[in-house]
């Protein structure tokens, strides 16, 4: 089971595309159980908190979603997580570059 995350303008453009990344339950454990400590200034990400729900960062959240990202970079050691998060500032980037936003869908 994985967090499913698209780019689109809207939720029905989002669900007609293959997903850019998947966000795996065993790395969303350790980013939210581990790596706790991290998030406390990440208001925006603490949104995917809840694995079992679905997700809209709107597009202009998604440059402040992309700072976040950075920062967790920078201090978390995990390479599987830090991977995941460049993953993740890549499809904000894509994000940007289209006006668009980013969904998590629960599969």
């Amino acid at each position: 089971m994985s967090l499913d995350i698209h780019i689109g303008r809207n939720r029905c453009d989002a669900e007609k595309v293959y997903p850019s990344l998947s966000f795996h339950e065993d790395v969303h454990a350790l980013i939210f159980m581990r790596e706790a400590q991290h998030l406390d200034q990440n208001t925006i990400f603490r949104k995917l908190n809840d694995y079992y729900h679905d997700t809209v960062f709107q597009a202009e959240d998604v440059e402040k979603l992309k700072t976040e990202l950075k920062d967790m970079c920078s201090k978390i050691r995990d390479q599987e997580v830090i991977n995941f998060l460049k993953k993740f500032i890549g499809i904000c980037d894509e994000a940007l570059l289209n006006n668009a936003n980013i969904y998590c869908f629960c599969d």
